[in-house]
């Protein structure tokens, strides 16, 4: 019998994607992954290095899961690896390589993946924890160099996934059955920046001849223009007849490329509701980034 294998989450939904696809490539590797942490006989902790509190949880469920095979995936050991000279990590370029690390781990061998180069593919094997969403990074790192962010050392410069593999991988799972899309990574607002495109352009092409309805649930861009496509180019008139898919836009990091005056500036000349005018007026520079839209947008 295979042995089971208990991964746990801290952070974002990037990193809840990450943690789907260790959990794939794991099962696919004949492990069988379990939602029982006691009847692990490894743990994968996926962490995250955003705040404090998270920090700590993660340490303290070291402590407290002291006798088990344990392996500290994510951000942490990628920023803070000599906290965790004990443990075996794997970074968060590196975790296509679970299955080898796990296999290493188990045998009672620490190994240590944390490497900055390459990018794991969209394609990896993935096992959804709700089967009504899907998680679709469409980038990684992020073009800021915000000192007071450890994030940025912990996945690298910004690396945008081309417009067409986002596509396939949401047909993949709208054909699976979810209703509900997310698009993420450490920076949506600054998507295809490296490869001559935007989130702007991503959107028209995921909602372009699409067989589904796109109901637009959240807003976290900076970028006035890409509201204003949401807003006007894919409102959708019926959604009682198709079904429904909500695209989460969802941003970890919002880097101020513009100032409030300049902002504001930009969403004068965009065609924005007031409505959304006044979310981001409020919102622009919270920490939470997630902008409900109106109910009968």
């Amino acid at each position: 019998m295979k042995e089971k294998i208990f991964i746990r989450t801290f952070g974002c939904s990037l990193n809840q994607s990450d943690s789907e696809q260790m959990a794939g490539l794991l099962t696919k590797a004949g492990f069988t992954i379990t939602q029982k942490i006691e009847d692990a006989d490894l743990i994968i902790f996926n962490s995250c290095t955003v705040k404090s509190p998270a920090e700590n949880a993660l340490f303290k469920e070291l402590k407290r899961w002291k006798d088990k095979h344990l392996v500290i995936a994510g951000c942490i050991p990628q920023t803070d690896k000599n906290k965790l000279k004990e443990y075996s990590l794997i970074g968060t370029k590196n975790f296509h390589q679970i299955t080898e690390v796990v296999q290493e781990t188990l045998k009672g061998n620490i190994i240590q993946l944390l490497t900055l180069r390459g990018n794991p593919e969209l394609t990896l094997p993935h096992i959804r924890k709700n089967k009504n969403i899907g998680i679709i990074p469409i980038s990684r790192g992020c073009l800021g160099s915000c000192t007071f962010c450890k994030t940025k050392a912990a996945r690298g410069n910004l690396y945008s996934y081309h417009p067409q593999e986002i596509v396939s991988l949401a047909k993949e799972y709208l054909a699976d059955g979810v209703n509900e899309l997310w698009l993420t990574s450490q920076d949506c607002g600054c998507y295809g920046f490296d490869i001559k495109t935007d989130l702007a352009e991503l959107l028209k092409r995921l909602t372009k001849n699409a067989q589904y309805c796109a109901k637009y649930r959240a807003f976290a861009v900076r970028e006035p223009r890409t509201i204003s496509i949401l807003e006007t180019e894919h409102q959708p008139k019926d959604y009682c007849d198709e079904k429904i898919v909500y695209l989460g836009i969802i941003m970890f990091y919002l880097l101020n490329f513009l100032s409030k005056k300049q902002w504001a500036a930009a969403c004068q000349k965009s065609r924005i509701s007031e409505h959304v005018k006044k979310l981001l007026f409020l919102e622009h520079y919270q920490e939470s980034w997630i902008l409900e839209a109106p109910k009968n947008f």
